[in-house]
């Protein structure tokens, strides 16, 4: 289980290679949520997203020898590209295995930085065990996008700068996927700020950590469904459920359609045009389930939330529909198709974070009057996007 310690050391480690991302405030999305929103604008990062920090901490912390043997990792976004990055950095080759149906913006962040791209199947098993026999038949060492504790040690520097420009935050809410992220939160809050609490959110048509802390052990799901497609793990990560158990306070879900109607709020309320990933912990908010645990009308909850939306950006028709259409919403249209507008390409990655203020009780979501601050994430690439994979 990683520690306090190792999110500061990764802190250290990452701190020349990284940029001190800032928090912006936006307050088009207070009344709607009910606290005092700010943005950590994760799209400064070199590759446009939050997932540099882990795969450079685990890079990081390779001897030349393990470097010379070059590294490897399944990945079908960010980590790719940070990974990608990381080997570039360091002089190190690169082997990324990801789907045949890879997102071409993200294929083409991988190739910009070297990486060298096998395309193996469609399942996230398929690339795993590709990945394992190119660590077995070729000694590379693998960056694992979630399962390793120096890459969720990486991810958690996010919670430190988070509560250095927002100390009086007193609670941190998540979208859960493979597990890192939030392991690494919640290391790095624990120890920190051991009076914030952590919050994990994941579709409902994925509770992988829901259910295995009702049943006392990691699960694994008989399917996945969900418009997130950056949460499809299918199984709870063993290491990263015993941090959930121990150090994140609450868990909960949420429905596709409320992840619909939180994306429609950010384009319409921010101008912020993202995928469905992120929106967990602001859903949780706005559902009727969270609304009906709502206790707190003056804490400060943090909301960490990474959104990704790789695709075109839309000419106007396109917005229209987006704000319209739930469907749309999901990144793909005739208008994409088609061209329609003469719409410039653009891929847009965000991620959010959300910070509350004073005491707060052991529910989530935060009340009116609560501070809350997120991270967005933008990655400005030019593709075109063929709709959300499995």
């Amino acid at each position: 289980m990683i520690e306090y310690r190792d999110v500061q050391a990764a802190q250290a480690r990452i701190a020349p290679h990284i940029v001190r991302t800032p928090l912006l405030r936006v307050p088009a999305l207070d009344e709607a949520l009910g606290c005092q929103v700010y943005l950590k604008h994760e799209g400064f990062q070199t590759i446009g997203a939050f997932k540099l920090r882990g795969a450079l901490n685990k890079a990081l912390s390779l001897s030349e020898e393990e470097l010379g043997r070059g590294l490897v990792c399944a990945s079908s976004g960010n980590h790719a590209q940070g990974v990608a990055y990381a080997a570039h950095k360091l002089g190190a080759q690169a082997v990324i295995v990801m789907p045949t149906n890879a997102n071409p913006v993200k294929l083409a962040g991988v190739k910009r930085w070297g990486g060298q791209v096998e395309l193996v199947g469609t399942l996230s098993s398929q690339r795993e065990e590709r990945a394992a026999q190119l660590v077995r038949e070729r000694g590379m060492v693998e960056i694992h996008p979630y399962a390793d504790p120096l890459v969720a040690a990486g991810q958690g520097t996010l919670a430190l700068e988070v509560l250095e420009d927002l100390p009086d935050a007193s609670l941190i809410a998540a979208p859960i996927g493979g597990g890192g992220l939030i392991s690494g939160i919640a290391t790095a809050v624990k120890g920190a700020a051991p009076q914030v609490r952590t919050v994990g959110v994941e579709p409902a048509g994925a509770p992988r950590y829901t259910r295995s802390r009702a049943e006392g052990r990691p699960v694994q799901l008989e399917s996945v469904q969900t418009i997130a497609d950056g949460t499809r793990t299918d199984h709870a990560n063993p290491d990263n459920f015993a941090v959930i158990q121990a150090r994140v306070d609450e868990l909960y879900t949420v429905e596709d359609r409320w992840i619909e109607e939180a994306m429609r709020l950010l384009m319409t309320a921010a101008k912020v045009v993202a995928e469905p990933s992120p929106w967990p912990p602001p859903c949780a908010a706005r559902s009727p389930s969270g609304r009906r645990t709502r206790r707190c009308s003056s804490c400060r909850a943090a909301m960490p939330t990474r959104l990704c939306w790789p695709g075109c950006w839309p000419d106007g028709d396109l917005l229209c529909d987006l704000v319209t259409e739930g469907s749309a919403l999901l990144g793909y249209t005739e208008h994409n198709k088609q061209g329609r507008g003469g719409a410039a390409g653009c891929a847009m990655t965000s991620s959010f974070w959300g910070v509350a203020p004073q005491a707060c009780p052991r529910r989530w979501p935060p009340g009116a009057g609560t501070k809350v601050c997120w991270w967005w994430e933008t990655a400005g690439r030019t593709a075109p996007w063929p709709g959300p994979s499995g």
